[in-house]
C-alpha cells in the first residue's frame, strides 16, 4: 500500500480533520498551511516550484470513499480507472495540440477530471499505469503552463480594456476641453476685435485731441504774444504817463506862480485905481 499523503510545509497526514489542497503547480497542502502562505489579493510563490499563485487556483480535495472492497470490484474499478486515465491523457494531449488556440473552459474541465482520476489512482498498481501517469504528468504540467499564460493574457486584456476605457475617457474630456479652449479662443478673439475697435477710436479721438491742442497752444502763443505787447505798452502808457504828470506838476507850479503875479497885478491895479480916484487931477481918457 502506497503511503498516505501528507502536507508539504507542516507533513501532517490528510484525513477526515486534515483537509487536503492543491495548486495549480500540483503540490499538496493541509488547509491551516494553504490559508496561512497563500495571500488573498496578490499572488504568491509557491513553497517549492516557486510558481506564482493566486487564491483563485487552489483547489479543494475530497476523499473517495465509494470504492468496493470485493476483489471483482477491484479489478473492474482498476480496469475502469485505466481506460478513463487513457481517456484524460488523449484529452489533455489534444486540449494542447494547437498552440495557436487555448480554449480555456476545455482546459480547466480537463484538468479537473486529472484532479479527480489521480486521487483514484491509490487501488491501481503504479507499474501497469507508470507510462500513462508519466505522460500524463508531462501534459497536466503543459496545460498548467498553458492555463497560467492564457491568465496573464486575459489580465493583459483585462488591463489594455481598461485602459481603451481610460483612454475613450480622456479623449472625451479632451474633446471637451478643446471645445471649451475653442470657444475660450473665440471669446478671446472677438474680445481683441472689440479692443482694436475701440483703439482706433481712441486713436482717432487722440488724434482730434492733438489737433486741438495745437490749436489752443498757437491761441495760447498768440495770447502770450499779446501780452508781451501789452505789458510792453503799459511800460510805455506808464513812462509816457509819470512824464507826463511831472510836466503837469512842472506846470502846475507855473500856473500857481503866474496866478500869484496876476492877482498881484489885479491889487496894483487897483490900488492904482484907486489912488487916481483920489486925485482928480488925473483923468484918463479911453
Amino acid at each position: 500500500m502506497p503511503s498516505a499523503p501528507r502536507c508539504m510545509i507542516c507533513h501532517e497526514d490528510f484525513d477526515d480533520t486534515v483537509h487536503p489542497w492543491t495548486t495549480s503547480c500540483g503540490h499538496l497542502f493541509c488547509e491551516t498551511c494553504t490559508n496561512f502562505h497563500f495571500s488573498f489579493d496578490r499572488e504568491t510563490p509557491c513553497p517549492f516550484c516557486r510558481t506564482a499563485i493566486k487564491r483563485a487556483q487552489l483547489f479543494r480535495l475530497y476523499f473517495d470513499y465509494n470504492n468496493e472492497e470485493d476483489a471483482d470490484g477491484q479489478g473492474t474499478n482498476r480496469e475502469d480507472l485505466v481506460a478513463r486515465t487513457e481517456d484524460v491523457v488523449k484529452r489533455c494531449q489534444e486540449a494542447v495540440a494547437d498552440p495557436t488556440t487555448v480554449d480555456v473552459d476545455a482546459i480547466r474541465v480537463t484538468v479537473e477530471s486529472a484532479e479527480v482520476l489521480i486521487k483514484a489512482l491509490d487501488v491501481v498498481p503504479p507499474p501497469r499505469l507508470k507510462t500513462l501517469l508519466q505522460s500524463l504528468a508531462i501534459t497536466l504540467a503543459d496545460m498548467r503552463k498553458r492555463l497560467q499564460e492564457q491568465n496573464e493574457q486575459r489580465d493583459v486584456e483585462s488591463y489594455n480594456a481598461k485602459l481603451k476605457k481610460v483612454e475613450v475617457k480622456y479623449q472625451h474630456k479632451l474633446k471637451k476641453a478643446r471645445g471649451k479652449t475653442e470657444e475660450a479662443g473665440q471669446l478671446l478673439q472677438e474680445a481683441l476685435d472689440g479692443s482694436q475697435v475701440e483703439n482706433n477710436k481712441l486713436q482717432v479721438e487722440i488724434v482730434k485731441l492733438r489737433e486741438k491742442l495745437q490749436t489752443v497752444h498757437g491761441e495760447l502763443e498768440k495770447a502770450q504774444n499779446l501780452q508781451e505787447d501789452a505789458e510792453a505798452r503799459t511800460q510805455v502808457l506808464t513812462a509816457e504817463t509819470d512824464e507826463l504828470r511831472r510836466s503837469a506838476l512842472k506846470y502846475k507850479k507855473k500856473y500857481i506862480v503866474l496866478k500869484q503875479a496876476v492877482k498881484d497885478t489885479k491889487n496894483k491895479t487897483n490900488s492904482s485905481r484907486a489912488q487916481r480916484d483920489e486925485d482928480d487931477s488925473l483923468m484918463i481918457i479911453g
